[in-house]
């Protein structure tokens, strides 16, 4: 089936999420296997990146509005 096609019966998320996992275990491995994650320091996102990608100034504004 086409991308179009599991998109519209909802298969999109899945295909994602199944990557994501699949990179999870890569990254677990690498650390279990090496003690580090040297060998997949290349798959990772930077810190700035995954601030970014977590909206972490968005909530680090709302906390400092409904802090007191």
């Amino acid at each position: 089936m086409s991308q179009q096609e599991l998109a519209h019966i909802g298969f999109d998320a899945v295909l994602y999420v199944e990557r994501g996992v699949a990179s999870v275990r890569e990254v677990l491995g690498s650390l279990k296997s090496n003690g580090s994650l040297d060998e997949v320091r290349s798959h990772l996102t930077s810190f700035d990146e995954r601030q970014k990608a977590v909206a972490k100034d968005h909530y680090d504004a709302l906390e400092a509005r409904y802090r007191n």
